[in-house]
Formats: C-alpha cells, structure tokens, sequence
C-alpha cells in the first residue's frame, strides 16, 4: 500500500487568466546587511529584516596599456 497523493495539474493551455493578478517584481538596491536583493516596494530585508541599503559595488575598470 503506497501513502503517496496523486494531484491532477492543471494542463497549460497557453493563454493567461485575466482574473489572475500578476506583480511585477523590481528589485532595489542589496541590503547592507547580508548583500541580498529584494524588492523595491519591502521596506526591509526579507532574510535580515535591516531596513538598510548599499550601493552595489561597480567593477573595477581595466588597465589601459598606452604605448
């Protein structure tokens, strides 16, 4: 005898439900805490709850060789 459930999914028939609300996801800045990004409408970190942000941190340029 087998405990598993068997679950019927829905087959996707390619078109979206209007009924459906979708949220667009944007991202702000990392949290100065843990460095993870979360989104820009949280007012805190998810994982740390720090409500502060840190700039990202940009590359670091490439050394131009000038003959």
């Amino acid at each position: 005898m087998s405990n598993e459930v068997m679950v019927e999914q829905p087959e996707f028939t390619g078109t979206v439900n209007p009924f459906v609300r979708t949220r667009v996801i944007r991202y702000g800045l990392p949290c100065a805490n843990c460095k993870i990004y979360y989104s820009a409408d949280l007012t805190a970190c998810p994982i740390c709850h720090c409500e502060e942000r840190v700039s990202p941190t940009l590359p670091r340029p490439h050394s131009v060789v000038r003959h």
